[in-house]
């Protein structure tokens, strides 16, 4: 696994500890969507601890929702990974969540919908309204993401890295991630200041940041599996470059793509922010921080956990819908 460029200093929560980790994973292994030959796999993973570093200043109650939506995601992002003949099923599989985000988890649901039935409802309690709002236009926007994957991987058309890049922005779930630090760690950024020009800013350098350190952190692991939906693929077939040069490549747009997240949160941070018009400049800055700890905080999990060097899934894609 290659070496990635952070300089942002990691940050943990005082919440995590093993009773902490024990309790949210056996939350999760009780919906069966895990299979007990691999359990002890998943408790490897450790998701308590990438909402640890991924939100370090998680309230205590909403803490345990990050580690569930994290794992949960982030599972069932994996099911509908993989190279076989079963895309027509992983589109109506992505359609029932879909459906079941949109007019609401029935009482019966079962599979996926079951847990996310269950952190939704905790969603609904515990975050304001208009939060619990914006994450559920960030899931939505996410599945159709993995929609328009699934279409652009069947396409006989090549992929360009800038389509590629395109889709990430959707089915890579930033936007979905970018909430979570906002209810998780009581950030209240003003509905006015979503839109500003330097929040758009944070928003997409760290969109760009993210695919690029997941990307090179999956390459090997993607390329045993016969996957190649990959930014460092994608971009040594478009440019007849070798794996190393593609490779050197991405890590330059690494290295660019963190350079230009720290300008973009020193706009919000530093010492020019008076001239910035924002309703709230407390929450702003709160929030640019957030992000710095996040991709800091995702790079630490990923180069500790199975899940970018284990060639077998966690979850297996079941046959029937």
């Amino acid at each position: 696994m290659p070496s990635l460029e952070f300089r942002h200093p990691l940050k943990r929560s005082a919440l995590y500890s093993d009773a902490k980790r024990r309790e949210r994973d056996d939350w999760f292994l009780s919906y069966g969507m895990v299979a007990s030959e691999r359990h002890a796999q998943y408790r490897d993973m450790d998701w308590t601890l990438l909402a640890a570093v991924y939100c370090p200043q998680a309230q205590a109650g909403l803490f345990d929702v990050a580690v569930d939506l994290l794992a949960a995601w982030t599972l069932l992002d994996d099911s509908w990974s993989g190279v076989d003949d079963r895309v027509a099923l992983r589109a109506l599989r992505i359609g029932r969540m879909l459906h079941s985000l949109e007019h609401g988890f029935a009482p019966e649901a079962d599979g996926w919908e079951k847990p996310f039935a269950d952190i939704w409802r905790r969603l609904t309690v515990m975050a304001p309204s208009n939060l619990v709002e914006r994450m559920h236009a960030a899931f939505q926007e996410w599945l159709h993401g993995c929609l328009e994957q699934l279409a652009r991987q069947t396409s006989a058309r090549p992929c360009t890295v800038g389509d590629y890049l395109a889709i990430r922005a959707r089915d890579g779930g930033t936007r979905e991630l970018g909430v979570l630090l906002e209810i998780a760690q009581g950030i209240r950024l003003d509905p006015a200041d979503l839109d500003h020009p330097v929040l758009r800013r944070v928003r997409d350098a760290d969109a760009l940041l993210y695919v690029y350190t997941e990307d090179l952190m999956s390459l090997e692991k993607e390329m045993q599996d016969g996957q190649e939906w990959n930014v460092v693929l994608v971009l040594a077939r478009e440019r007849s470059l070798s794996l190393q040069e593609a490779v050197a490549q991405v890590h330059e747009l690494h290295r660019a793509a963190v350079t230009e997240l720290h300008a973009a949160c020193a706009a919000l941070v530093g010492p020019d922010t008076s001239r910035l018009v924002l309703r709230n400049r407390q929450e702003a800055m709160r929030y640019a921080q957030a992000v710095m700890d996040a991709a800091t905080g995702l790079a630490h999990w990923g180069y500790r956990c199975p899940r970018y060097t284990e060639p077998v899934a966690l979850t297996a894609t079941p046959r029937t819908v």
